[in-house]
This record gives structure tokens, C-alpha cells and sequence, in this order.
């Protein structure tokens, strides 16, 4: 709680402590929770970059440093961390994470480059829901991210001879990429030897997810326990074979010391990451016990895990694998000491264990239980425990031998049958649970009723915790009223992604832009808030216009909800839809959509998009695509005054062929919101938007200052100011 404390400031942290306190009173709880901030700000500070300045964007800097991760290739662009070693010519110290796109030469780990490079602090969407990116880079200490650009890129020195971790992992990985027969074995067998997880595609990770087996394809505790098992018994049997060792050391200290080490070197080769780190701890308690100097209690060895990871790494904290390693293990101990079962049975009791223990944080972080889960970790356990990762190890170990293609064929067999396994379990997929925890306070809520069930089964507090368990599952929802719609437009970086709910339906006015041969915003933060926000089905989802930062997110977004109806602008394009120049208004709940129709052809795609007015009783707001000011003055001469709205979506972004003075006098809105992107490439808005706003007195809102910009339209009184989220 200090560390968090540390890191995000939550007053109810500290409150919690106090609240700890009084309930036992013992003075080590609140030195604790002081010398968890003492350690997460000395680490703070360790780690933080010198001589960067204190800016949110180095426009162009040439930054001198060593390649300080195994670089990631894919088909656009290379992705590596660098070591920063000078800034513009300055001495500088920080750890930086730039992608390399356009035909970027073969990098290796510990070279030393100049790049020239765009470099930018790194920035979270600012919605319900959306992924925590800026606290994720943190956890590995790299606080600036950005770009190479074309000149000036060099490599100064290549690695030294000296022995490095680092160099040794590359050199595993490119031998197991060369063996490998496709990259999905690829991907297996390198997160199952050299924890490089990266390298296996988006739909295995959602086929893992699915199936509630993801922490099966990492290094993990079982690996290592495996590992570190494998040797002890291999060198208490060797050792115990003669008289004469046996009698100067005893089997048993050799064969711990022996898995301790072999285990220490293989979590060095594997990253030592937090849930390798539990397991080697566990190691270290399990070797002290083995020489006979002293006996822990399966807690206490839990708890001094815990401890050292924290001390270790203090913005583990941050680490969504961190909580889930060490809750459980937490699962598998309290039941194995509250229902000593042994053999099958066990097996069951473990693994649901498991899964209702660590349900509470699935559904808080991917809105998403996988029951069919219970039924695929039963033999994807023993499968990738016992058969897949003893392969992977035997074949990264002789993949430098002309033989290992054997090994690597029958390993890709066994990972073949794997998938076709998970394949079939995720057909079950209409057991899981499609809920979402919105808050960290119902789950530790949903967690400690679960506690009281297995640590307190008395009746009265057995009441006490179904009542626990069925709270998180009837959230406090945003009720909007009949005749009222809750306009909220997300904030999609460079692009436009508006939801529009009323009391029964849900409207998606664009869905965000989509990356070259990459993800989406639609998958990025269109769903997960809506997976927030409780939403099942989209009733209509408009297109305003065929750019891609307006209809990039369509597809993930269709593929995952029920859509009833799309809407576009141009149905040559899709091949499919309603076009929406050619839609009737309609009515939903008291609120009325209409569309402004444009029927004169003019060039460009930009001066066809869809124009959607959304009225209530007592408010209104106008959607403009990115309509500029040829198609601004037709609505005018058109539509005149039904244009004037108490809020406008600015066209275009801000840009300066839109936003016409004439147009926004015929509109006068009270206050205007432009979606787009922090520091985008087109600079808006542009000065000559911003000023227009300014001389009327428009209030103006941007989604990359304000995050997502929330407003209702009332059905009495007037249109009150937008809400931002941050």
C-alpha cells in the first residue's frame, strides 16, 4: 500500500492503513507502509532519465546509447529499448523505447547506435476502461517512447566479447526462429524458454484468453519449480550413488544447492520477471530448510516472496502478472490446507481454486470469465507442463545440433494438437462470464467475501459473504432518463469515436482509426468502455465518411458486439449498409435523430460525410464528419437555422478548411469538442479555428487535453457544460 501510495497518490490507501491499524494495533503496519514509500520513491528516483528536458515532445533529438532488449522484428517496423548514454551531444541517462519503421537494418541487443529520433512521453487514452500504457512502461522504467526518422543513423561499435545475458538470449531466440517451421510454434516455444512473449500473434493471445490458459505461455513458477525439481532429483540420485561423497556432503545439500542454482541461471535466461523471481524465493526457503538451518511455514515463505519482489522491483505493482502469480499460489495454499484432498480430486479442487480466485481481477481488468477455462487447464496443464515444456527446453538446449529438427518436428506436432484442443474447448465459450468489475473497491469486495467462505464457513458470515459476491454483480449504472441522451466522445487520439446512449439504445458515431497491419481503436477503447460501461448491443453505428481514422475500429467492434444497422455515407465503398443522405429521422426514448442530408456531389470524400443533429426537449448537438467549407456553406444555404445546436462536434479536427465563421454563426453553439490526437502530425487545431471559437465565445473543449468529453441533453432546462474525464 505504500508503494501504490507512492506511485498514485490514492488517499484511501493510507486511509486503509490507519483502518489496518486500528484494527490491529501493531506499529510495524504503519512502519511498513512508510518504508513502502521510502523504497518505490528511492526507486523512483534511480531510475528516473537525466538530462532529459522537461518537455512532453523532443521534436528532433540525436540520442547515442546501447541496444538494451532483444529488438522485436515484424513486418513494419523494429521495436527495441535503448540505454541512453547522450542526448544532442549532452550527457544523458534514461532508458528510451523507439520502433524503427521503413526498412530498418538488422539491430542486435548491446550494439551501440545514433539515431536520430522523435521522442514523446508516453500517454494513456483517457476513457472508462482504456489500458493503462504509461504505468506498463513505467514498470520497466522507460518513461519517453518515440521514433527514428531517416538521417543519421549509424552504429558505432558493435558488442564486446564479454559474456552478457542479453546476448545469449538473442542468439537462443534467432536459432529457435530458424528451426521453427511457422511463427505460431515460434511464439510457443520462445515464451516457454526464453519468456519472450511478444513474439506470439494477437489471435493466439485472444484464443489463450478465451480459454483462461494465458498464464500457461510465460515463464512462470511451474516452469522454474520444474526446472529446479528436475536437477535436485537427477543430483541426489547421481550423488547418492556413492558411499564415499555421500558420507563428506550429503545428497540432499548438494541436490538443493544444485536446483537453486540451476534454477538461478535459468531465471537470469528468462528475464527475471516478478513471477520467476516468487519462484526462485521459494527455491531459496525450500534450500535453507534442505540444509537443515531453518524451517518456514508455507506463509511465510509466500510473504517473503512478496516482500523481496517488491523491494526488487517496486513497480511490480503495476504488473497485472505480479497479482495474479501471487494470488494463485495464495489459491492453491489456502485450499490445500482447508481441503487436504489428494489425486484427481485435488487436481479439480485446485484448478477451481484457481479460477474463483482469481475471477474477481479477471473480470476488473478484461471484463471477461472463462469458465470453459476449468475444462481447458485440465489438460492444458499436463500438456504444456509435462510434455510441451521439457520439449522446449531439450530443443533450445541442442538447437545447435543438425539434429534438434526432430525434436522441433514432434514439438510441433504436440503444439499442433494443443491449439486443435483449445480450438474445440473455446466452443464452449457460452459458459464464461461477460461481466464487468468497474471499480478496484468491489474487487477487494468480491475477494474478501471469497476469504470469509473458505476461513470463516459459520453461518452468519456465510450470509454476510454471498451478500459480498452478488453486490459487485448489480453496479451502480449511469441511468439516463427518457427524452435525456448521454453524449460521450472518446477520446481515440487522432480520429472520432462518439457514443450516443439514450434510456434504451446505444448509437456509435464513428469508431476511431485503425494502425497499418496492427490494432485498432475499436479494439484499443471502443470496447473496453463499453465492457465498462455494461453495454451489450449497438443499436446503429454511423460512418460518417471512408478515412480510415474514422472507420478504422469497424470491424473489431462488429466482430465482438451485435450490431443492428450500419450507416454510411457511401455504400459503394462498404458493399453494404443504409446510406445515411437517404435515412429518415427517427425517435428513440423522446430523443430525435436526424440526419442533414447533402445531395450536390463535390470532390473529395471529406464534404460527404454524414451529418447527424441528436435533439432533446431541451438540448441538441451536431455531428459534422470532416465536412469543410464547401460542404459548410451548402448545409447553410440548405438547412439554414435548423443547423443551431447548443453543442458542436467541430468539423475535421479543427482543421482550417473547416469551422468557417459563417458556419458557426448559423450553428452557434454554446460550446464546440474536437477530437484529436496529442502532438498530431496535421497540428490541430489550427489557429485560425481556435481564434473563430475564441471571437464568439464558444467554450472549446479537445479530447487530448480533456480526455473523453461528456455531456447530457437534457429533457428540461438548459444543456449543461461538458464533463471531462481526467
Amino acid at each position: 500500500m505504500g508503494i501504490l501510495y507512492c506511485y498514485t497518490y490514492n488517499l484511501l490507501l493510507p486511509l486503509l492503513a490507519f483502518l489496518l491499524f486500528f484494527i490491529t494495533p501493531r506499529l510495524a503496519l504503519i512502519l511498513l507502509f512508510i518504508l513502502g514509500i521510502i523504497t518505490a520513491a528511492v526507486h523512483q528516483w534511480l531510475n528516473s532519465p537525466l538530462g532529459f528536458p522537461a518537455v512532453q515532445v523532443i521534436p528532433q533529438a540525436v540520442v547515442v546509447g546501447t541496444i538494451a532488449s532483444l529488438p522485436v522484428r515484424t513486418a513494419n517496423k523494429t521495436q527495441f529499448n535503448v540505454a541512453v548514454e547522450s542526448l544532442n551531444h549532452h550527457p544523458a541517462q534514461g532508458l528510451i523505447q523507439i520502433a524503427w519503421y521503413n526498412n530498418a537494418p538488422i539491430i542486435h541487443a548491446l550494439e551501440k547506435w545514433q539515431f536520430t529520433v522523435k521522442l514523446k512521453k508516453p500517454r494513456n487514452f483517457l476513457n472508462p476502461g482504456s489500458y493503462d500504457y504509461v504505468n506498463t512502461l513505467a514498470s520497466r522504467h522507460i518513461q519517453w517512447t518515440g521514433y527514428v526518422k531517416s538521417q543519421n543513423n549509424r552504429l558505432i561499435q558493435h558488442p564486446d566479447s564479454r559474456f552478457d545475458w542479453l546476448q545469449m538470449r538473442e542468439s537462443i531466440s534467432r536459432r529457435l526462429t530458424y528451426l521453427s517451421p511457422n511463427k505460431r510454434t515460434d511464439g510457443v516455444i520462445q515464451a516457454l524458454t526464453l519468456n519472450l512473449t511478444n513474439q506470439i500473434g494477437q489471435e493466439q493471445w485472444d484464443l489463450f484468453r478465451r480459454t483462461g490458459t494465458t498464464h500457461l505461455f510465460g515463464i512462470s513458477g511451474e516452469h522454474i519449480a520444474f526446472i529446479s525439481g528436475l536437477i535436485f532429483w537427477l543430483t541426489k540420485r547421481m550423488w547418492s550413488r556413492s558411499l564415499r561423497l555421500s558420507l563428506r556432503i550429503p545428497s540432499l545439500y548438494v541436490a538443493s544447492v544444485s536446483g537453486l542454482s540451476v534454477a538461478f541461471l535459468y531465471s537470469l535466461l528468462a528475464g527475471f520477471a516478478p513471477p520467476v523471481q516468487r519462484a526462485l524465493i521459494g527455491c531459496f526457503f525450500y534450500t535453507v530448510c534442505c540444509l537443515g538451518k531453518q524451517r518456514f511455514t508455507i506463509w511465510q515463505v509466500w510473504r517473503y516472496a512478496l516482500f523481496t519482489v517488491l523491494v526488487l522491483e517496486p513497480h511490480a505493482v503495476f504488473m497485472q502478472g505480479f497479482y495474479f502469480s501471487f494470488l494463485a499460489a495464495a489459491c492453491l495454499i489456502l485450499c490445500n490446507q482447508r481441503w487436504p484432498l489428494k489425486g484427481f480430486k485435488a487436481t479439480l479442487l485446485l484448478q477451481g481454486s484457481c479460477l474463483i480466485g482469481l475471477m474477481p481481477l479477471t473480470l476488473f481488468w478484461y471484463s471477461y470469465g472463462s469458465i470453459n477455462g476449468y475444462i481447458a487447464n485440465l489438460f492444458a496443464i499436463p500438456l504444456v507442463g509435462l510434455i510441451i515444456v521439457p520439449l522446449c527446453l531439450l530443443t533450445m538446449l541442442f538447437c545447435n545440433f543438425s539434429w534438434s529438427w526432430i525434436l522441433m518436428s514432434t514439438l510441433n506436432q504436440i503444439i499442433d494438437f494443443m491449439f486443435l484442443l483449445l480450438n474445440q474447448t473455446e466452443r464452449l465459450a457460452g459458459l464464461n462470464l461477460t461481466v464487468s468489475i468497474s471499480s478496484i473497491e468491489w474487487v477487494l469486495a468480491l475477494t474478501g467475501s471469497l476469504l470469509l467462505f473458505i476461513l470463516l464457513p459459520i453461518k452468519p458470515f456465510k450470509q454476510l459473504a454471498f451478500l459480498g459476491l452478488l453486490l459487485p454483480f448489480f453496479p451502480q449504472r449511469t441511468v439516463i432518463q427518457p427524452g435525456e441522451a448521454l453524449v460521450q466522445v472518446l477520446d481515440v487520439g487522432q480520429g472520432l469515436a462518439v457514443s450516443i446512449r439514450t434510456a434504451k439504445h446505444n448509437l456509435l458515431y464513428d469508431t476511431g482509426d485503425q494502425f497499418f497491419k496492427g490494432s485498432d481503436l475499436g479494439k484499443m477503447v471502443i470496447l473496453p468502455f463499453y465492457n465498462r460501461m455494461q453495454v451489450n448491443t449497438i443499436d446503429k453505428i454511423i460512418i460518417s465518411h471512408p478515412d480510415k481514422d474514422h472507420r478504422g475500429g469497424l470491424k473489431s467492434i462488429e466482430e465482438t458486439l451485435p450490431v443492428d444497422e450500419l450507416l454510411v455515407n457511401d455504400r459503394r465503398f462498404y458493399h453494404r449498409g443504409l446510406r445515411c443522405h437517404d435515412y429518415p429521422s427517427w425517435q428513440w426514448d423522446g430523443v430525435i435523430f436526424r440526419f442533414f442530408s447533402i445531395r450536390q456531389a463535390f470532390k473529395g470524400k471529406n464534404n460527404s460525410s454524414c451529418i447527424l443533429k441528436v435533439s432533446s426537449a431541451s438540448g441538441s448537438a451536431l455531428f459534422t464528419g470532416d465536412i469543410e467549407q464547401l460542404a459548410e456553406d451548402y448545409l447553410v444555404k440548405t438547412y439554414g437555422e435548423s443547423l443551431k445546436s447548443d453543442v458542436l462536434i467541430i468539423p475535421h479536427h479543427g482543421s482550417k478548411t473547416s469551422s468557417s465563421y459563417r458556419f458557426l454563426l448559423e450553428v452557434a453553439p454554446r460550446f464546440a469538442i474536437a477530437s484529436l490526437g496529442f502532438d498530431n502530425r496535421f497540428r490541430f487545431p489550427h489557429a485560425k479555428t481556435v481564434n473563430a471559437l475564441k471571437s464568439l465565445d464558444i467554450d472549446f473543449y479537445r479530447t487530448d487535453e480533456c480526455g473523453m468529453t461528456e455531456f447530457y441533453l437534457p429533457r428540461t432546462g438548459p444543456t449543461l457544460k461538458p464533463h471531462c474525464f481526467n
